[in-house]
């Protein structure tokens, strides 16, 4: 509705009681706001020439709004539930005129306006008026209804074009990626200064990092976190890109999580082995790379990050636990907390008995402590279990344990003991040094249902709850995961016993249930077959190949332990590393470094050649026909003879592939396996194809077809069928002839 210099407004109410006089007080008020007003009351003594009738719709006709004063007698008459003996005849030939306008306009309603005296009840307004009643009380709303006659509706417009929100795109200051851990920054004033300062430059990159020993749990992502909040909430418009980067990547592994932080599909992800093609789908905007020190730690990693960080469009916010000067200029620095920080941190996380000695927690906090923020927070959860003079007590026996243990170049900072005190609290609690573990292996977290499973699997319920209350856990968005010090503290040998022992980590024990979990979690994914259950579980394998290559990482590093459910594992995710190529290489190299069997190898150099890795693939498929020749596994040998044939084929080199698909048939027919038969026999129609051989194809075409259908496998069926018909040159004529000589035959 457009405003109007002199709007026309008609009341229509029922006469009754005091509210004649109050639709007349509202009536002048409006007139003295520049609004035309019509109601009865200039007629009290003569009624208007056209009459009554006339009257009413007319003047409702040409309002621009008409306001219906609702009451209990309005409503009676307006819905036709009381006859006027007396009176009230205008109200039913008004009601009459408004709802047959309703009516005609299919409720679309842009003039009729319900409105209520100061003593009305919402329960007045006829049940047909309803969707339009905005609450509008007289005279204390007089504004209101003011607003309402007088203003137009104004919906907001953004100032800038619509896009997408991709994975890792922050939605603004609000984001619950950017809450702080213990629900506030404690201190660090400075700090947040310095990196606000650079987020309110021109500069185009930063690094954050931990400048003490043991600087892990130092503050840094905390400290970005709150300085980017701050700093979204006065530049909304920008974008702004959180990437948690994995605590293993290396560059390969970065370019990657770009990839998909920036919502490219798993394809496009796959193709990307250089900044010089990812940096064209990069958008404009910051990007804040958290735990950068694995990437960092190599001449790759360190190459790539420069190369990031001379991008024209794009800005860098980084934290690592060590300096990054020479990549990304000065480095800010986060060292220990002041004592006062330490000890409101202490005091605000303290859940024991009230604290009484403030002085020595200060000493306590300042000296022993060394202001680090992780080791006060962790500490401090300790208060339920121990009183303050027996936490102190423990603190330095542990320490004084250290001592004697390590050397003094090897000199461990208080992080490591808070971690052993806390270890050694939680190993009263059954399971929970083992979910500790489980979790540690999920880079990222993990979702509720994986914890509920595995809970399930180890028979530990009550674990979690443990956890969640010494902060070791912690709820991020949708996942549930740990600070990557906590999970390096878990998953590093030296704190994990291979057998049981008192307050220690136990791998064997995290083992079991952590595998099995991983078993059934694929074990739909392993068939053959193409099945909607199949597919999903392939799709959660594949989202889980960076915690499964991390499990494999820390089971080699026990060499003692039988490796047959490793072995069973990697078996079953034969059909699903190639959902996620690149997470299933690193997983795979991890096992290939203890475990050079032909499975592990050929699947390797399948990766590698779905990866564009032609050289690495063909070196890995020569090594596995060697090894599964060693191992006597006839139907092995024919698989990675496949793979290398399907090599070639891609390469083309269709001569050789030819000569080594024959080798792998002649195989398959002598261990009779239709399905593999079919496979290499579509693939040999495709070979004939290319190099112009057309005499043989009808009679391999037929071959392929039969052991198709021997195979009872639909996806093979159809894969022979695609060979047959480009072997026919998509001539689908030729092809309805071929097939029905083929079903003829058999």
């Amino acid at each position: 509705m457009k405003p109007l210099k002199h709007p026309r407004v008609f009341i229509s109410y029922a006469h009754e009681g005091s509210l004649q006089a109050q639709v007349k007080n509202l009536a002048d008020w409006l007139t003295e706001q520049n609004i035309e007003v019509i109601t009865d009351h200039p007629y009290s003594n003569r009624p208007p020439a056209q009459g009554w009738r006339a009257w009413m719709q007319h003047n409702i006709e040409d309002a621009d709004v008409v306001l219906i004063v609702c009451s209990e007698r309005y409503k009676r008459l307006f819905e036709k539930r009381e006859v006027p003996d007396t009176g009230g005849r205008g109200v039913t030939w008004e009601s009459a005129i408004i709802t047959d306008e309703l009516y005609e306009e299919r409720l679309h309603n842009q003039r009729f306006f319900p409105i209520l005296p100061d003593d009305g009840k919402q329960q007045h307004v006829p049940r047909v008026l309803r969707d339009w009643n905005n609450s509008h009380f007289f005279p204390s709303g007089n504004q209101g209804i003011l607003s309402l006659i007088r203003d137009e509706i104004r919906i907001p417009k953004p100032q800038a074009p619509f896009q997408a929100l991709l994975p890792s795109e922050l939605i603004g200051s609000n984001d619950s990626r950017l809450q702080a851990r213990e629900g506030e920054v404690i201190g660090r004033t400075h700090e947040l200064g310095e990196v606000l300062q650079f987020l309110n430059s021109t500069l185009t990159s930063a690094a954050v990092c931990g400048h003490v020993t043991g600087s892990g749990g130092i503050g840094k992502t905390e400290v970005c976190k709150a300085a980017l909040k701050i700093w979204l909430e006065q530049n909304s418009h920008v974008r702004a890109f959180f990437i948690m980067v994995s605590d293993t990547a290396d560059s390969a592994m970065l370019l990657r999580q770009l990839g998909e932080a920036i919502g490219l599909t798993k394809e496009q992800v796959e193709r990307i082995v250089s900044l010089e093609q990812l940096h064209s789908y990069l958008p404009t905007g910051l990007y804040y790379l958290d735990n950068l020190e694995h990437v960092a730690d190599s001449p790759t990693g360190l190459r790539l990050l420069r190369e990031l960080s001379q991008l024209p469009h794009i800005r860098l916010l980084a934290s690592s636990r060590i300096a990054l000067d020479s990549v990304f200029g000065r480095s800010i620095s986060i060292g220990r907390l002041d004592r006062n920080s330490a000890y409101q941190l202490f005091v605000k996380a303290w859940n024991g008995k009230p604290l009484l000695a403030q002085d020595a927690v200060l000493q306590f906090v300042d000296k022993e402590l060394g202001g680090h923020p992780l080791s006060i927070s962790l500490l401090a959860r300790l208060g339920r279990a121990y009183s303050w003079d027996t936490l102190q007590a423990r603190w330095r026996q542990l320490g004084t344990s250290f001592a004697k243990t390590y050397k003094a170049s090897e000199r461990l900072d208080s992080l490591e003991i808070s971690f052993a005190l806390t270890r050694e609290l939680l190993a009263q609690v059954s399971g929970a040094l083992d979910l500790w573990q489980f979790i540690a292996l999920f880079p990222e977290g993990c979702k509720e249902h994986t914890l509920e499973q595995w809970e399930s699997l180890s028979g530990y319920d009550e674990a979690r709850l443990a956890l969640f209350e010494h902060h070791i856990l912690h709820y991020d968005q949708e996942h549930i995961s740990m600070l990557p010090p906590l999970a390096r503290y878990a998953l590093n040998p030296l704190h994990t016993a291979l057998q049981t022992e008192s307050n220690q980590f136990c791998w064997a024990n995290t083992r079991q249930p952590t595998y099995q979990y991983f078993i059934d979690l694929i074990a739909e994914g392993a068939q053959t077959a193409s099945s909607e259950r199949a597919t999903h579980s392939r799709i959660q394998g594949a989202e889980a190949m960076p915690a499964i290559g991390r499990l494999f990482s820390v089971d080699q590093a026990f060499i003692r332990l039988d490796p047959s459910l490793t072995k069973r594992l990697n078996s079953l995710l034969s059909n699903t590393y190639q959902f996620n190529a690149s997470a299933g290489i690193q997983a795979l190299s991890s096992l290939y470094s203890s475990i050079k069997d032909g499975l592990i190898t050929k699947l390797l150099g399948d990766l590698e050649s779905r990866l564009g890795q032609i050289e690495q693939a063909r070196a890995h498929y020569d090594q596995a026909i060697q090894l599964y020749q060693q191992e006597q596994d006839q139907l092995g040998l024919a698989n990675v003879l496949q793979s290398q044939a399907d090599l070639l084929l891609a390469t083309e080199e269709a001569t050789q592939a030819l000569l080594i698909y024959e080798q792998a048939l002649s195989i398959y027919q002598d261990e009779q396996v239709p399905s593999g038969q079919a496979y290499t026999l579509a693939e040999l129609l495709r070979c004939h194809h290319q190099l112009g051989y057309t005499e043989k194809l009808p009679m391999i075409g037929r071959y392929a077809i039969n052991a198709a259908i021997e195979s009872n496998t639909p996806d093979i069926i159809q894969y022979v069928l695609g060979a047959i018909y480009e072997a026919f040159n998509q001539d689908e004529e030729q092809l309805r002839v071929f097939l029905e000589s083929c079903m003829d035959e058999t």
